[in-house]
């Protein structure tokens, strides 16, 4: 359901880690509850980015390493990333 604002969502809580950090002068238990939500929802929302980056190597085949034999039917589904 939250797949098409993750980037949007990461940067923000890079931003209220930021702003957190700074603005807190007296730390007590809920903040620390605070930055450990924040930073948990930071590794789950890089976990799914990763996906994107160029790190990954691309799954699908290029066309030219497919050869198709003469009794073969071929069928081109596209689909948007």
């Amino acid at each position: 359901m939250l797949d098409f604002p993750r980037i949007q969502l990461f940067i923000i809580s890079v931003i209220s880690l930021l702003l957190l950090a700074i603005a807190i002068k007296k730390w007590h238990w809920y903040d620390f509850l605070l930055i450990v939500g924040l930073v948990s929802g930071l590794v789950i929302n890089s976990v799914f980015l990763f996906n994107y980056t160029p790190l990954v190597p691309v799954d699908v085949p290029t066309a030219k390493e497919i050869k198709a034999s003469d009794n073969q039917l071929s069928l081109l589904i596209a689909n948007v990333k």
